[in-house]
């Protein structure tokens, strides 16, 4: 499986999980500047 298709079934996986379970999923980070800008939503 390549990078990118990883990514997106774990951003899948994720999403799927977090509304199991009532969470919302605010996307997933690939590098630090994603990160950063998510960490600013917590």
């Amino acid at each position: 499986m390549k990078r990118r298709e990883q990514l997106v079934a774990g951003d899948y996986t994720v999403g799927r999980y977090a509304a199991l379970y009532g969470m919302d999923d605010q996307g997933m980070a690939t590098n630090k500047t994603e990160a950063q800008e998510l960490a600013k939503k917590l």
